[in-house]
């Protein structure tokens, strides 16, 4: 009596999910990529609630001699959602592929950890900005009190902190040998037969 069994995976290989082509397994010492993308997904997410959900920024001021008092509020639901909502949406999106990249791993290139990288790096960069005009705007308009609020930072850590997490997931990809570029290969690995049952 004979029977038949399954090779082992490849060194450096896992099983397929869900029948996909799998991604390399990290050897000791390296860093799964879909721990940085975990962080990435948090950042993003949250960032993108508090954007929506709070204000940017706000200014208060009070001419006592005129009897004029006024306050600015800056958020998602005035002229300021031109840009905060269009931002928030892109994070949800950039959260929703952080976390299908997470479930099949054969989906990631390092092509598309750089581009979301650079995303995130832009959205870091242009809350920074805006943050500085706001700031010097209201200065110039010699507010008596102005602010930076919970939205700015959502966006402002939201991006950087992003950024971090797709930059080493980037170079975690490249040092495992995930393909480069943008389009992911059909069958990028080597795939293990499924078990075969013994035979007589």
């Amino acid at each position: 009596m004979s029977s038949l069994t399954a090779q082992p995976p490849s060194p450096g290989q896992a099983p397929p999910p869900y029948g996909a082509p799998p991604g390399p397994v990290p050897t000791e010492g390296q860093t799964p990529v879909s721990t940085y993308l975990i962080g990435a997904m948090i950042l993003l997410f949250i960032g993108a609630i508090a954007m929506l959900a709070a204000d940017f920024g706000g200014a208060y001021w009070n001419n006592y001699y005129a009897g004029v008092e006024g306050r600015i509020w800056l958020h998602a639901g005035t002229a300021a959602g031109i840009i905060i909502i269009p931002v928030a949406l892109l994070m949800f999106y950039m959260t929703y592929w952080s976390g299908m990249a997470m479930r099949d791993t054969s989906n990631i290139t390092v092509g598309k950890l750089d581009r979301w990288f650079k995303v995130s790096l832009g959205i870091g960069i242009l809350y920074l900005i805006l943050g500085i005009v706001w700031a010097g705007y209201s200065m110039a308009e010699e507010y008596d009190d102005w602010w930076l609020d919970v939205g700015f930072y959502g966006g402002l850590v939201g991006g950087f902190g992003a950024a971090f997490f797709f930059m080493m997931a980037r170079n975690q990809a490249r040092d495992q040998g995930y393909p480069d570029g943008e389009q992911t290969p059909n069958m990028p690995y080597p795939v293990s037969p499924p078990p075969q049952p013994p035979t007589q």
